[in-house]
């Protein structure tokens, strides 16, 4: 742990220094210290054994290792079985043939759209508090799981700008689907926020339906994978895992949906462009929830989930503090929460992404044994 936490206190820390700055318009030392914000995660995911995370066992040392021998792009990239985006990452970041460089430049495409994110946004919601969502909810699952962390952080900032009416999201959304194709079900969010916003009368109704076929896909899970290439016939035959189910789980996923809830209520006018989006938001929240089920069927499943849980922590979660009147006290339980769920998924339930303890090769005072 003592990786993680010192990585959390220099961040926050530079991420706090870049926010005075921008703040008194020093532009130049906000963006500088916003980098070395940027550089601290990187710096730590780059520097880390092999061993931390399961995905880095898997299809990252199959591209780095057949690239670095300078086999062919397209054969390495069958090989390893994954998306055109992310094997062109990890080619490029080879040519060093340094493996901690390749995993500080995926750490990198992960974080970046989330800074990038906080530092557009600084106006309405602070820099640090962001950044400190992203290191307590995204950022330990990021060592795991590689190209759908970075998928994750595209959608996050490709909704951020569809919010904005900004047509470039689509260009992040195709970006994320060409790191991970299992982003294409954030059409979903894109159709549920278009309803939202240009069907005010019937929009219970629309998104009702796009709440039952979301359950639908996560009861009729396994025959649909019929319809995919055969490398995903290997789950068909699994079987419901109740062992899967978890309690916590539950009560942090229904946390949210109740805060959302609770902030939904404080709209007495029902047209209003911010119930919209709570509206949204609150979708999103359920989504997710619906979606954990098809972990019981296949626990890697349930990751659907993650594309629309993360844009709520991170462009709904600081609006939370609207609820009351004493917004700091709603920014320590917000705070206090996401530091408990964080220890759960990374320290209580260590064995399921492989990301605690922290074991570092080349930096030993890192290390956590």
């Amino acid at each position: 742990m003592k990786a993680y936490l010192l990585c959390f206190i220099l961040t926050l820390l530079f991420a706090y220094l870049a926010e005075r700055c921008l703040k008194q318009e020093k532009k130049k030392k906000g963006i500088f210290f916003l980098l070395v914000a940027l550089f601290i995660p990187c710096f730590i995911a780059g520097a880390r054994a092999l061993t931390v995370g399961r995905d880095v066992q898997s299809y990252f040392l199959v591209l780095f290792n057949g690239f670095i021998k300078g086999e062919s792009f397209f054969v390495v990239t069958a090989r390893a079985n994954v998306e055109f985006g992310y094997s062109l990452l990890i080619y490029i970041s080879s040519i060093f043939k340094n493996i901690s460089f390749a995993l500080f430049v995926t750490q990198f495409f992960i974080c970046f759209p989330i800074y990038l994110l906080a530092y557009k946004k600084r106006e309405t919601y602070s820099i640090t508090f962001i950044i400190f969502i992203f290191l307590l909810t995204l950022y330990s699952l990021s060592f795991n799981l590689l190209r759908q962390a970075i998928a994750i952080s595209f959608i996050v900032y490709g909704i951020s700008l569809y919010e904005e009416e900004n047509r470039k999201w689509l260009v992040y959304f195709l970006i994320a689907v060409s790191f991970h194709y299992s982003a294409i079900i954030c059409l979903l969010m894109i159709l549920t926020m278009y309803i939202n916003k240009n069907y005010k009368k019937d929009r219970l109704f629309y998104i009702f339906l796009i709440l039952m076929f979301v359950v639908s896909i996560t009861i009729f899970f396994k025959p649909l994978l019929t319809l995919f290439p055969n490398k995903y016939s290997v789950y068909i035959g699994s079987k419901y895992d109740i062992s899967n189910f978890s309690i916590v789980s539950i009560i942090k996923k229904m946390y949210w949906i109740i805060l959302c809830l609770l902030y939904l209520n404080r709209y007495k006018l029902k047209q209003d462009e911010n119930y919209s989006s709570t509206l949204s938001y609150t979708t999103f929240f359920l989504m997710d929830f619906i979606l954990y089920f098809m972990s019981l069927q296949l626990s890697s499943a349930g990751r659907l989930g993650y594309y629309f849980l993360y844009p709520g922590y991170f462009l709904f979660i600081p609006k939370f503090k609207e609820i009351f009147k004493e917004k700091h006290i709603v920014n320590c339980i917000i705070i206090i929460s996401l530091i408990i769920f964080w220890y759960n998924m990374t320290v209580v339930n260590s064995e399921v992404n492989a990301t605690y303890p922290y074991i570092s090769n080349s930096v030993d005072f890192l290390n956590d044994y």
